[in-house]
C-alpha cells in the first residue's frame, strides 16, 4: 500500500473507528455467503465515503458473488479502488475476477487487461501467469506483455517469463539472446536451461537443443516454475500425471530420465529422437492448432457442455455423408453399427479446478492434443464440410492413424469456435480415450523384425545368460529394469549374448538398414536359476546337425523365424539345473507336447533318463522328419525329478512346421 493510502486509512480508521468494526462484521458475513446483509452492512459506507479503499474493494466483492447480475457494478468499484491505490494490484486481480466470471471474448479482454495493469505493479502477483496461460494471446497481447515484462529487465524470474513469450511467438533468436544473458549473468536453474533447450530444439538446432536440455533435467530439482513439466505435461499419461505431483523435487531427475528413456524410438541411433521431435510437434501445434476460445463457456462449464452434446448425432450423420467409404456414393456402403446412443462432445474432457477442458488446461484444440501425441495422420485429414444447419457451428474433420490392428479415426468437430474431439462411434470412443493416454514417436517401422530369446543359468549364481536371435543384419539390443535403468546394450550381427540379473526387464530390439527400420518395445521376465533348486532352461529348437553340440551351437542353429520343413530333421536342446542325487546318478521323467495352435492334435514324446549326476545336465530329443504334421505348435516340456517326485513345466510358443 502506499504512504498516501495508508494515512488515509488511518485516519479514516481515527474518524470513525466504528465504520471499520462494521466493515470487518460484513467482511465475515461475505465468507459466510450472507450477501444481503453484508451488502446492507457496508454499502451506506462507501456510499458515505468513497474514498474508504476497504468498503469500496468489500462492495465490489459482494457485486462480484452477487447472484445473476452485478458483475459490472462490480468492476466500476474495482476500478474506483485501484484509483484510490494505484500501487496496490489487489483491485486489478478483482477486476481480472469479473472478467472471468463474465468468460466470453468481452470477459476474456477484461481479464487480460487487468492483467497488464497488475504486471506493471508487480509481474508475479499471486495466479496471474497461470490465468493467462489460460487465455487467448495473440501476437498483439504477447507484445504487450513482453514489454510490460521488459520494464522489469534484470529481474531473473521476470526475463524467464519474456523468454517464454518468445518462444511461443517463435522468435527463437530474441529468446536465445535473453537466455544466453541469463546463463551468462550466473542464473544456473532448470529454468533457463530448459527454455535455452526449447528455443534450441524448436529452432532446429538439435545438438545444442540436446546439450541444453540436458543441463536442464539435471536441475530439475530448482524447477520451482514447473517449466520442464509443462514443456511435456500434454504428452504425459494418467500414472506419469499423478505421480509427478507426489514427488519429492530431489526425484525430478530421475523422473525424467525415465519419461524419455521409455519413449527412446531407435536405439541404433545416439540420442533420443523423440526429444526433438517432440518440441518440433510442440512448435507446430502452437502454430497450427492453438485454442481460439478458451474463455467460452464450452471449456469453462460441465453443463453447458452437455447442451451442446447435443449435435452428436448430426456429426454422424456428416460423417455418413461426406466419407465415400460409408456414403452411397462410394463403391461400397458400410454400416456404423456402434453408432453411440448417447451424444458425448468428448469422451476425454477431463475435469480440472472450475470445470476446465484439457482444451483450456493445454491450450490446444482437439487436433493440436492428437498431434502432439501421434504427430499427423498417416491419412490426410478429411473434411465432411460444413455442420452449420445440424446443429453444429463448422467443419466436422476425420483423422486416420495406422494401428497393429489397422486404420483407425479420429473425429472432430467444431464447438464454440474450436474443433475438438467427438466420438460418433462407441469403438472410436475407445480408441479417442486410449491415444490420450498414450503417445509414438513418428518414426516408422518398414519392416518386419523376427526374433527369440532364451534363458539359460550364467556361471554367475546371481545372474541370468540372455540370447537374443534376430534377422541376420545388424541390431541393437537393450534391457532395463522396472525402473527403466538401462542393464546392458550390444550391437552386432545375428545372436547376442548377455549376462543380468533376474526380474522383470523392458526389451528393445532396433535394427536398421538403408531406410529399412525394424524395432520391437516389450517387458520380459527374466528367470532365477537358483542354486539347489530344480530349474529348467529355455528350449532351444534347430535343424538336427553333428556341429551344433552344446548350448551355443545349438542356439546358433534355431532360425529367427522358428519355421521348420515338416520332412527335416530338428534337435530340441534344454538344460536341466540341480537334479538330486542318488548314489551318483541322477533320474528324471521328461515329457515334450507339441501341441497344435487352435486344434486339439498334439504330439508327444516321454522317456525317463538316467544320467550320471552333475549340476546342469543337458536334454536333447531328435525328432525324425514327418513325425511332426503341417501346422503351427506350442511345445510344453515337463520335467519330473524322479528322486525328489519335483516337477517343473516350461513352454516354447509358435513353432511351425511346413
Amino acid at each position: 500500500m502506499s504512504p498516501a493510502g495508508i494515512l488515509l486509512l488511518l485516519a479514516s480508521q481515527s474518524a470513525n473507528p466504528g465504520a471499520m468494526a462494521r466493515i470487518a462484521h460484513a467482511e465475515s458475513l461475505l465468507a459466510a455467503g450472507d450477501l444481503q446483509q453484508a451488502r446492507r452492512v457496508v454499502e451506506p459506507i462507501a456510499n458515505r465515503n468513497p474514498r474508504n479503499f476497504r468498503a469500496v474493494m468489500l462492495l465490489g466483492k459482494i457485486h462480484l458473488e452477487w447472484p445473476v447480475i452485478g458483475r459490472y457494478r462490480a468492476w466500476k468499484l474495482f476500478r474506483d479502488a485501484a484509483h484510490l491505490e494505484p500501487s496496490n494490484p489487489e483491485p486489478r486481480y478483482q477486476q481480472m475476477r469479473v472478467g472471468l466470471f463474465l468468460e466470453g471474448d468481452d470477459g476474456e479482454r477484461m481479464a487480460r487487461d487487468a492483467i497488464f495493469r497488475i504486471w506493471k505493479i508487480d509481474p508475479f502477483y499471486r495466479d496471474t501467469w497461470e490465468i493467462w496461460n489460460r487465455m487467448y494471446r495473440g501476437r498483439g497481447h504477447y507484445n504487450r506483455a513482453i514489454e510490460t515484462l521488459a520494464e522489469d529487465a534484470g529481474d531473473p524470474v521476470a526475463d524467464i517469463r519474456r523468454a517464454q513469450m518468445l518462444i511461443e511467438l517463435a522468435e527463437f533468436d530474441r529468446a536465445r539472446l535473453l537466455i544466453d544473458t541469463l546463463i551468462a549473468l550466473g542464473r544456473d536453474d532448470a529454468a533457463v536451461w530448459a527454455l535455452g533447450a526449447e528455443a534450441a530444439l524448436i529452432g532446429f538446432d538439435a545438438q545444442t537443443g540436446a546439450q541444453y536440455y540436458e543441463m536442464a533435467i539435471q536441475r530439475a530439482e530448482s524447477d520451482s516454475l514447473h517449466l520442464l513439466w509443462d514443456q511435456i505435461s500434454t504428452i504425459t499419461s494418467p500414472e506419469e500425471d499423478s505421480t509427478y505431483w507426489s514427488l519429492d523435487s530431489s526425484q525430478r531427475y530421475e523422473f525424467y530420465r525415465v519419461f524419455w528413456e521409455r519413449r527412446e524410438p531407435d536405439l541404433t541411433r545416439a540420442g533420443n529422437e523423440r526429444i526433438p521431435e517432440h518440441f518440433n510437434r510442440l512448435g507446430e501445434a502452437r502454430r497450427l492448432y492453438h485454442l481460439k476460445h478458451p474463455m467460452a463457456m464450452f471449456h469453462t462449464s460441465a453443463s453447458w457442455r452437455t447442451v451442446l452434446s447435443a449435435g452428436n448425432q448430426n456429426v454422424a450423420q456428416i460423417a455418413r455423408e461426406f466419407d465415400p467409404r460409408t456414403s452411397s456414393f462410394g463403391r461400397t456402403s458400410i454400416a456404423f453399427p456402434d453408432t453411440l446412443s448417447l451424444p458425448l462432445v468428448d469422451s476425454r474432457d477431463v475435469t480440472q479446478p472450475g470445470e476446465l477442458t484439457r482444451y483450456s488446461r493445454f491450450g490446444f484444440d482437439g487436433r493440436g492434443l492428437v498431434y502432439l501425441r501421434f504427430g499427423n495422420p498417416r491419412r490426410l485429414l478429411t473434411t465432411f464440410g460444413t455442420g452449420q444447419g445440424a446443429g453444429l457451428e463448422g467443419d466436422v474433420e476425420r483423422w486416420f492413424y495406422s494401428s497393429p490392428d489397422g486404420e483407425i479415426s479420429v473425429t472432430f468437430a467444431q464447438r464454440a469456435g474450436d474443433m475438438v474431439l467427438n466420438p460418433i462411434t462407441r469403438s472410436e470412443q475407445a480408441i479417442i480415450q486410449t491415444l490420450l493416454e498414450n503417445d509414438e514417436a513418428s518414426i516408422r517401422t518398414t519392416t518386419e523384425m523376427k526374433a527369440w530369446v532364451a534363458t539359460f543359468r550364467s556361471h554367475n549364481a546371481d545372474s541370468t545368460d540372455v540370447y537374443v536371435r534376430t534377422d541376420p543384419e545388424s541390431t541393437t539390443v537393450a534391457l532395463w529394469d522396472e525402473s527403466w535403468n538401462q542393464l546392458t546394450t550390444t550391437t552386432g550381427v545375428g545372436m547376442h549374448v548377455v549376462t543380468v540379473t533376474p526380474g522383470i526387464r523392458n526389451i528393445g530390439i532396433d535394427y536398421r538398414s538403408g531406410e529399412d527400420f525394424a524395432s520391437v518395445r516389450g517387458k520380459t521376465t527374466i528367470p532365477w536359476f537358483a542354486l539347489g533348486q530344480l530349474g529348467i532352461s529355455s528350449i532351444v529348437i534347430g535343424l538336427a546337425s553333428d556341429s551344433a553340440v552344446g548350448r551355443e551351437a545349438s542356439a546358433l542353429s534355431m532360425p529367427v523365424d522358428l519355421k521348420f520343413p515338416v520332412d527335416s530333421t530338428v534337435k530340441l536342446y534344454t538344460e536341466i539345473y540341480d537334479l538330486s542325487a542318488e548314489g551318483g546318478t541322477a533320474r528324471y521323467r521328461v515329457e515334450y507336447t507339441f501341441q497344435m495352435v487352435r486344434d486339439d492334435e498334439r504330439v508327444r514324446f516321454a522317456f525317463t533318463r538316467l544320467v550320471p549326476h552333475r549340476e546342469t545336465v543337458v536334454e536333447e530329443l531328435i525328432v525324425a522328419p514327418g513325425r511332426i504334421p503341417r501346422g503351427r505348435y506350442d511345445i510344453v516340456l515337463r520335467v519330473r525329478d524322479v528322486v525328489s517326485q519335483n516337477e517343473i513345466v516350461i513352454s516354447r510358443l509358435n513353432v511351425e512346421f511346413h
